[in-house]
């Protein structure tokens, strides 16, 4: 990524309007005239001059550019000529002049097993899976070579190519409907460019994409739905996901898979938008600040200054408000006392924009609403301040970059509820120069620095937040219910238990029949509900869980309590934390337990038997659901059950009910690390998880916390601790 300092002093052209308007002021008792010339006229001048600078400065990094081309500079040389004698046209040698003006900093990645690469992809029966790609690739990287090198455009690129570029894009833009709609600097910006963000060159792909997808747009007058019927098309065509080669290809290489990562499906979007002389732009988050190592883009229509965007549900493009894919898929939000912090909200610090022009990354994060400012203090003699927020599977990784005046550094336009740290550079290394701090509305800094001096007990059971989607997909598990049978139609079935609240991570269910012997028993999902299980249990029933069952037992026809309602729980169960044997001595009955923080492990024997399900639920799924591995899942697309076959009838007692999760709580066996920072990450221990929760105890009060799994996963995130909670940043 491309940090673009703020705080700079160099002229900005765009805001030379705004300059002249608060420079505006003048004196009054002079008459119309004397106010007009007073008025007008110092912006007129100052406007030339803004003119002459530009001028001048164009022409400096024409300069430069053709000073890195190095052996390629009579190639660049021969497009100008071109333009301004051979064939005069002056938007074009206008064109030429912006392209070469900003081609610095502009690169690609070339080498032989790349080529060979998209050589296969292009020669492949379509459409291409991405089994297909991992094959394609394996092939291509038994290619020999040292590796891949990064080459500059202006080092690289053709006369012929860049001619060729200008004359389709100049042209195809004064032909379109909307030509009036998109002025010359918008054309430069948004429709001209050879190339998107950092994919590989390629010959010809403005023609190519305009014959093939010019009918998509056929008879439609209006830029912004021709925009609408592109971004239709290409989400319908276009497959998500994560692809084998590591590297980015041409346009028409990507235009040939259809399927790769959000950044690919984006930048193929943009070029086809372009072809067709529509002004669009690529738009990023380099990572999200509360979740996932990765980040997102997507695909802008820019028109007259404004953003809008386009997301799969839109029916309509709309103006930028909302960051696309920020939202989760959160149909549901638990109460406050629910185990666990609930994300709804992917946060960002920082939007940018893939630029051709002066910046090759432009932040856009006003456009997309970010508000959040902050004026921080640093100490020392630092010339340049890093924004630093915390990135998963790595460290802090800098999202802005300004420099110091006066001893203070300001930064703009940031997203809130975000954890920043201030850094500077030394070498390679980036040292803070601050403690992290969560950014509010207003301004408002909130510290969060580590008090070694007061100390406190947390207990931990994740080291990543939990997402919406993951809510909305255990609520609709409300109303599945565990039966129990002699016959495997399951007539005459008897309910054990049921779900009427929102499931958590791990389940403790009971049957109030554990006098009963029962050789069939099942899971069933309620209706509309796909949820699938990571994992079923069934415990056989002691004579001692018989002995103490009180008056909790339902009788025929009452319905079994929740068994995951917490209240009941507390109110009925008593203390469940001391865990069950020590309950059942005080004469408490032990019910159906919302069992995440609690360390009660389910009584009597784990009972085994034949995996038996609905019909349609594969085989695998059935063993998948009692194999003790709770990464592997029960799926299907339809209503399910899924149970066990116990050869023998037996009496059930407790029943351990897991669904489908993100393996980011605490696992019993895994191998943990807490940190906590101050100037850096300071260790309070290593542990292997016994229950499902972990307790550390001397945790410095107010400070920033991490947990590392070394046993499995690379998601882990930062957190403080809070009224018994993990609120997670």
């Amino acid at each position: 990524m491309v940090i673009v300092l703020r705080n700079t002093t160099t002229l900005n052209i765009n805001k030379v309007e705004t300059v002249c308007r608060k420079n505006g002021n003048y004196r009054h008792g002079y008459d119309s005239k004397h106010l007009f010339l007073m008025k007008y006229i110092p912006y007129l001048f100052f406007f030339l001059f803004c003119c002459v600078a530009c001028n001048n400065h164009q022409e400096s990094q024409i300069q430069a550019t053709l000073e890195v081309a190095g052996s390629n500079r009579p190639e660049l040389e021969k497009v100008l000529s071109h333009f301004e004698n051979e064939k005069p046209d002056k938007l074009k040698l206008e064109a030429a002049r912006y392209l070469i003006a900003n081609m610095g900093g502009h690169t690609s990645l070339q080498g032989k097993r790349l080529e060979v690469y998209k050589k296969m992809v292009r020669e492949a029966k379509k459409p291409i899976s991405k089994d297909t790609l991992a094959v394609i690739w394996k092939r291509a990287k038994a290619v020999k070579e040292e590796g891949m090198e990064m080459e500059e455009d202006a080092a690289l690129i053709s006369s012929a190519y860049l001619i060729r570029h200008i004359d389709q894009s100049v042209e195809g833009w004064l032909a379109s409907p909307w030509k009036e709609q998109v002025e010359f600097e918008e054309f430069c910006h948004t429709i001209l460019p050879y190339r998107v963000n950092s994919e590989q060159l390629s010959a010809g792909w403005v023609d190519s994409l305009r014959v093939r997808y010019a009918p998509v747009i056929k008879d439609i007058k209006d830029a912004k739905r021709a925009y609408e019927a592109v971004m239709k098309k290409l989400d319908k065509e276009f497959r998500e996901s994560e692809v084998p080669c590591p590297y980015t290809p041409d346009i028409l290489t990507l235009d040939n898979m259809k399927i790769g990562p959000c950044k690919d499906q984006c930048m193929l979007t943009v070029a086809i938008l372009r072809a067709l002389s529509i002004p669009a732009a690529y738009d990023y988050v380099t990572h999200w600040t509360n979740y996932s190592r990765v980040g997102h883009s997507w695909v802008t229509w820019v028109y007259k200054g404004e953003t809008y965007t386009w997301e799969k549900k839109d029916t309509v493009p709309r103006k930028a408000n909302r960051i696309p894919a920020s939202l989760m898929k959160a149909e549901f939000i638990p109460d406050e006392d629910y185990l666990y912090s609930v994300d709804t909200l992917k946060r960002v610090s920082k939007v940018y924009r893939a630029g051709y022009g002066p910046e090759v990354a432009e932040d856009v994060s006003e456009v997309y609403g970010l508000k959040g400012y902050c004026e921080i203090e640093v100490p020392g003699k630092v010339e340049i301040a890093y924004l630093c927020t915390f990135r998963t599977g790595k460290d802090w990784e800098p999202v802005d970059a300004v420099y110091v005046k006066k001893g203070k550094c300001k930064f703009e336009h940031l997203g809130c509820g975000t954890v920043y740290l201030i850094m500077e550079k030394r070498g390679d290394k980036l040292l803070p120069l601050s403690s992290p701090f969560i950014l509010r509305e207003g301004g408002k800094v909130e510290w969060l620095v580590a008090d070694t001096q007061v100390t406190e007990e947390v207990r931990l059971t994740r080291k990543y937040p939990l997402m919406g989607h993951w809510i909305t997909q255990w609520h609709k598990m409300i109303g599945g219910r565990i039966e129990a049978s002699n016959r495997p139609d399951f007539e005459q079935a008897v309910v054990l238990d049921s779900l009427t609240e929102t499931p958590v991570y791990r389940n403790l269910l009971r049957n109030y029949h554990p006098e009963e012997h029962f050789r069939y028993v099942r899971y069933v999902c309620p209706e509309n509900c796909r949820t699938p299980l990571a994992e079923l249990e069934f415990h056989e029933a002691s004579n001692e869980m018989i002995r103490n069952e009180i008056t909790l037992t339902p009788t025929a026809g009452d319905t079994p309590p929740s068994a995951s309602n917490d209240r009941l729980r507390k109110r009925k169960a008593g203390t469940l934390r001391i865990g069950r044997d020590e309950a059942l001595k005080k004469g408490k009955t032990v019910t159906s337990v919302l069992d995440g923080t609690a360390q009660v492990l389910p009584a009597g024997v784990l009972l085994k038997g034949e995996p038996i399900g609905s019909e349609g639920l594969p085989e695998r799924s059935m063993r998948q659901t009692f194999d003790g591995n709770l990464m592997s899942v029960c799926s299907t697309k339809k209503k399910y059950w899924v149970g066990l076959d116990l050869k023998k009838p037996c009496r059930i007692g407790d029943i351990v009910l897991y669904p489908k999760n993100d393996g980011n709580f605490i696992d019993i066996g895994d191998r943990y690390e807490l940190f906590y920072y101050d100037k850096g990450w300071v260790s309070l221990g290593k542990q292997t998880a016994t229950g499902f929760s972990l307790i550390y105890r001397n945790v410095p009060k107010g400070a920033l916390l991490l947990l590392r799994d070394y046993s499995k996963g690379k998601e882990e995130r930062i957190f403080i601790y809070k009224q018994g909670k993990q609120v997670w940043g």
